[in-house]
């Protein structure tokens, strides 16, 4: 036990780096087109991208050697059923964060989002641009600026632009009024277009990484070390015990929509009851006080972390993660008595109240195997639990997915 609680944020790391090498990204089809217009049939390794990539790991084949191609070498690049479809333009965008436009000119991939009549493109995941038939493409104008009143406004021209050049049936155009500039809106406006112009048209949005949900429930036993400063007469009695208590908690999970979903957050409540009780023996206190120091306390309470947390994937079906998370703690019942007895009867010590705030950080270190069932280790390098601290509790748990 007095091993595992010298484990500090300093071991966590080195764990972190350990596993870091367990981490595998796929090798997918698909191609890259140089700046030459050589088209190579490869396999991409697939970061799953949020932006732009800023070069391209790829092999001819399963048995050959890794190769890298930087972005400013490709005009285009796909990993065929992804969403990560980019191609190289050169394009404008508006530098200016007032009303009026500066206009720079950049040589640049753009993640293509719709192909069909009318092509739509992504800019840095806030600016978009269109292509028709074939024309060179053009940026769909939006803008949010303050005004000279102060006032925040906004130019909403892609309206207008859509109207003017995309109008296929009343019903469309009616319905740019309230489009949004919005990666979602847009894609499924050209999309409907092309389809009313009764022309092929392929959505790679719809192919991106979605975000997924779990829910877990666990539980486990949590090994503590609780330390309690009592102030006295501008004096500091240090009251210190040990003990393990079980716990139990759900979890619910969000994994994100990029990386190839290693990355999560979640939030868990954890109910947890503790009880300690101890005597300490004090020789010349202060003033002639001796005496024993008798305390016992019970807590019970809701544990609240929210965190983050990390996948290292060892094959289709199991993977390491590791997390980290700030927390409060809910006080559901609470007692707590210090009493000093005195050796000789001196007048009673009365001690401060001097509560903590109610909060933690936690570290955590976890398998997954069959894609269901969990083991993780939590340790708490800051735990402040109503007048005491719990400072390098450590737990151990076992969980199981509901969905």
């Amino acid at each position: 036990k007095k091993h595992l609680k010298s484990l500090d944020f300093g071991c966590f790391l080195l764990l972190f780096a350990t596993i870091s090498s367990f981490s595998q990204v796929k090798f997918e089809k698909g191609f890259i087109i140089d700046m030459n217009n050589n088209k190579i049939e490869c396999l991409i390794k697939n970061y799953d991208w949020i932006g732009v990539p800023d070069k391209i790991e790829y092999k001819l084949n399963d048995n050959s050697t890794i190769l890298e191609l930087a972005a400013e070498k490709i005009n285009a690049v796909q990993i065929y059923e992804t969403n990560h479809y980019f191609k190289r333009f050169i394009f404008e965008v508006d530098v200016n964060k007032d009303e009026a436009e500066k206009l720079q000119k950049v040589n640049g991939l753009l993640r293509v989002l719709v192909e069909g009549r009318a092509n739509l493109y992504e800019y840095q995941g806030n600016t978009y641009y269109y292509q028709l038939d074939g024309d060179a493409i053009k940026r769909l104008k939006f803008k949010k600026f303050v005004n000279n009143t102060g006032k925040y406004q906004e130019d909403l021209s892609y309206r207008v632009q859509l109207f003017e050049n995309l109008k296929c049936d009343e019903k469309a155009s009616q319905n740019l009024r309230k489009i949004k500039y919005k990666n979602e809106a847009l894609s499924g406006f050209f999309v409907d277009y092309s389809n009313c112009m009764n022309a092929e048209v392929e959505n790679f949005r719809k192919k991106r990484t979605k975000s997924e949900f779990h829910l877990k429930a666990f539980a486990g036993i949590n090994s503590y070390s609780l330390k309690r400063n009592l102030n006295v007469v501008r004096r500091t009695l240090t009251a210190e015990s040990q003990g393990a208590n079980f716990l139990i908690g759900l979890e619910l999970e969000a994994v994100l929509p990029f990386n190839n979903k290693k990355w999560s957050l979640f939030v868990a409540p954890i109910y947890q009851s503790q009880k300690e009780e101890n005597k300490k023996e004090f020789d010349q206190l202060f003033g002639g006080y001796r005496g024993t120091l008798n305390t016992k306390n019970s807590y019970s309470y809701i544990e609240l972390p929210l965190g983050v947390r990390h996948y290292f994937f060892l094959n289709e079906k199991s993977k390491l993660y590791t997390d980290v998370a700030f927390g409060y703690i809910f006080p559901l019942s609470t007692s707590e008595e210090n009493i000093f007895v005195e050796t000789h009867p001196y007048p009673a010590l009365e001690f401060d109240q001097n509560e903590k705030k109610k909060t933690f950080y936690r570290i955590g270190l976890g398998y997954t195997f069959n894609n269901k069932y969990d083991v993780f280790l939590n340790y708490y390098p800051v735990k402040n639990l109503f007048q005491s601290t719990a400072n390098g509790s450590i737990s151990l748990s076992v969980g199981c997915r509901v969905f």
